[in-house]
């Protein structure tokens, strides 16, 4: 197979770690970048939050440590998906009408968290339990009323919140422990904590890890729904912490965009960040491309097909590119996140026509890449915190600017002349925190140039000069070079 055979038919990596591990599973396996030692951190110690932007790689490392799972019988990995999952319904499911939202909360999820847990922990046979009799009634009761097996969530909690919800077998297994309904959250508080002390009353080798996913859908629902993530983090540490206690190696894991954590409301969740989270930040401000973590891991990527000497860019690419260095001109077109620059060598793979890379190929690519992903990346990205056709209307006035560089006056004049009536400032700022837009401000002679993904804890200022992302530009029908670049 020539060279340039292997460029062509090698995918780097795919657009999401689901795809990637169904249908490249070994891609997932031997490309996997670990040089912050996550793995360890998620399965011998505290951390129980993986933070990240939307294409920073969370899901990639529950995928991960799923597939090393699938061939060992005392390690057990599942992925519970809350994409569907129904936030208002479920704030309903505790009964009392004079309880608090607060109040509610924290009984709901004790309820899920323990059904999510109790079924991981039934696929190992090794469990002994110390009353077997009982743990086979409790398992027995709730698979036959559908709350165990493939559990679908949003089906649980319409079950719970029915009126005088119960499960009679379960009032059996509840009275062994000598719980009664007594006190806040009626039959579900009861049931819960019979579901903990069973769990805590297992004995077992083995190790089990559950991933929470999928909480990018909270963006689309009510204020309500970031209390319940609040909330959801939180149970999720103490009942980490019971499990601790009771000799279990489990452990429940969030992963969660950056930009929901920072809207979840509780009082600990600063707290937990700092002590229990890894963050995946991908950023970096070395000069040499490969020093940095997104080379490496395209590196690692490429030898799943390349000899352990070879190196993708060298052999593929040329060492100069639309007149700037090739990686430099590359990572300019991402937000320095793994799945743009999956993306990006992805289109430049399919416009490939001999090599090395050169320039009129990397534009080929590039046009695709900003048309068909970046822009709908975007939107997709946004999604909850401005209305999609909001963005779509932003995106028309940009274009009408003609420009990549631009005051918020002269863009406030082409929203008024089109008589837009959307929020122009706070779409402005939503486009900001996702890296769509950057700020420039003059400072002694000089512009220093702001992004949210390269100056962590930054904000939308329409003081400043507004610069639009390069992947951007081709897809707003805008000059692909600016006055003011980094």
């Amino acid at each position: 197979m020539s060279n340039f055979e292997m460029f062509k038919n090698n995918i780097i990596a795919y657009a999401s770690a689901e795809d990637e591990f169904a249908y490249a599973p070994a891609l997932l396996e031997k490309g996997f970048f670990d040089n912050s030692g996550i793995i360890n951190k998620v399965r011998n110690d505290t951390t129980m939050l993986i933070i990240g932007a939307k294409g920073s790689g969370k899901s990639t490392i529950a995928k991960y440590l799923e597939l090393e799972a699938t061939n060992k019988s005392d390690f057990f990995v599942d992925t519970v998906n809350l994409e569907d999952f129904p936030y208002t319904p479920f704030s309903k499911i505790v009964p009392g009408g004079d309880m608090e939202l607060s109040e509610k909360l924290p009984l709901a999820w004790q309820w899920i968290l323990g059904l999510i847990l109790l079924e991981t922990l039934s696929k190992d046979q090794s469990v002994e339990a110390s009353d077997p009799y009982h743990y086979q009634m409790m398992l027995k009761a709730l698979r036959e009323e559908g709350y165990l097996d493939s559990v679908n969530l949003r089906d649980v909690i319409s079950k719970t919140k029915k009126k005088g919800f119960r499960l009679s077998a379960m009032d059996v297994v509840s009275a062994s422990f000598n719980e009664e309904v007594e006190g806040l959250g009626g039959n579900i508080s009861k049931y819960s904590r019979s579901i903990q002390k069973t769990i805590q009353s297992l004995e077992t080798n083995s190790e089990f890890l559950i991933f929470i996913d999928g909480l990018d859908k909270i963006l689309s629902s009510k204020r309500v729904s970031f209390q319940a993530i609040g909330t959801l983090i939180e149970q999720t540490s103490r009942f980490n912490n019971e499990l601790r206690t009771s000799g279990l190696n489990a452990k429940v894991i969030i992963l969660c965009r950056d930009d929901i954590f920072e809207k979840a409301s509780g009082s600990n969740l600063n707290k937990l960040k700092q002590h229990h989270s890894v963050e995946l930040v991908w950023y970096s401000e070395k000069e040499q491309p490969e020093e940095t973590q997104l080379f490496q891991l395209i590196e690692n990527k490429a030898r799943t097909f390349l000899s352990p000497n070879q190196s993708y860019f060298s052999m593929f690419f040329a060492e100069s590119i639309d007149n700037g260095p090739f990686f430099k001109t590359l990572i300019e077109q991402t937000r320095s996140l793994p799945r743009d620059i999956f993306m990006l060598l992805d289109k430049i793979r399919e416009h490939s026509k001999h090599l090395p890379i050169d320039t009129q190929q990397y534009l080929g690519g590039m046009q695709d890449y900003s048309e068909k992903y970046f822009k709908f990346e975007i939107m997709d990205n946004i999604e909850g915190f401005a209305e999609k056709e909001s963005i779509k209307s932003l995106f028309n006035c940009i274009t009408e600017l003609g420009n990549p560089v631009f005051m918020f006056s002269e863009l406030e004049s082409i929203y008024s002349s089109r008589k837009e009536t959307f929020d122009l400032k706070q779409t402005c700022e939503s486009l900001y925190d996702c890296g769509a837009l950057h700020c420039v401000r003059s400072s002694n002679g000089n512009d220093i140039y702001t992004a949210s993904y390269r100056n962590y804890g930054t904000s939308f200022s329409q003081s400043w000069k507004i610069v639009v992302h390069k992947a951007l530009r081709k897809a707003l029908v805008l000059p692909l070079r600016a006055s003011i670049d980094p």
